[in-house]
């Protein structure tokens, strides 16, 4: 059940969430267990984000979540997931990709409907 979230000084319409959502959906595939149907979405566009101090370049703070113990810590995954997440909202957002920052974090407990992801919804 991974988690994206964008915070980008770009103004986003509707088409462009849905086509990040859609590409990050099929690009999670590469990670043991993931579901690209669970992929939960968060966009905050127009916000007040700059880098190297400038507000006025289009720039891109990028998040995917996922959980610990599906993400086992696995390197090739990170690399498999890290160029193309940042080509996705380079792209579509028109980013220079230098200045699209992304992460994955890594959850160790994850729940939904009130039980762990694990004993539900992955297992």
């Amino acid at each position: 059940m991974p988690y994206l979230d964008i915070t980008t000084n770009v103004p986003m319409n509707r088409k462009k969430k849905t086509l990040i959502d859609q590409a990050v959906s099929k690009l999670i595939t590469v990670i043991p267990k993931e579901k690209p149907e669970l992929l939960m979405s968060h966009f905050d566009d127009a916000a007040s984000i700059g880098a190297s101090g400038d507000f006025d370049k289009p720039c891109a703070m990028v998040e995917l979540r996922v959980l610990s113990k599906v993400y086992e810590d696995n390197q090739p995954i990170f690399d498999k997931l890290l160029k193309p997440l940042s080509d996705i909202v380079s792209t579509v957002l028109e980013i220079k990709p230098i200045r699209c920052y992304v992460t994955i974090t890594l959850a160790p407990e994850w729940g939904a409907d009130g039980i762990h992801i694990l004993k539900g919804i992955l297992k």
